[in-house]
């Protein structure tokens, strides 16, 4: 899966981050479910139960992104579930606020 990433300067700063395709949704995350689970609340104003796939989970000795309470992750949707989704990135401070900037985040979620 390839993701669509565009550079955004911040201030003085440049911040890499992917922005969502048309098949893609930007969440929150608001629960830790385990095993890789988590409830997400999407910006299209549907709650899903998504999981990290296994490959984005780790690389050989180490985890590639930890999703906490809290954070801004982008989620793929399934096809044949309304309400489920992979969480395939997660965003840090720096990225949610060049995505306020772009105009994919309101303020108030």
């Amino acid at each position: 899966m390839k993701l669509k990433i565009v550079t955004v300067k911040i201030g003085d700063e440049r911040v890499e981050l992917a922005i969502p395709e048309e098949d893609e949704v930007i969440g929150i995350v608001e629960q830790a479910l385990g095993w890789a689970h988590y409830r997400v609340k999407c910006f299209d104003g549907v709650e899903r139960i998504c999981r990290v796939p296994r490959p984005r989970r780790w690389t050989k000795d180490k985890f590639r992104f930890n999703v906490a309470e809290g954070n801004y992750v982008l989620v793929k949707p399934w096809p044949n579930s309304k309400d489920k989704g992979d969480i395939i990135y997660k965003y840090d401070r720096k990225q949610v606020e060049a995505l306020k900037k772009l105009g994919y985040l309101e303020e108030e979620f």
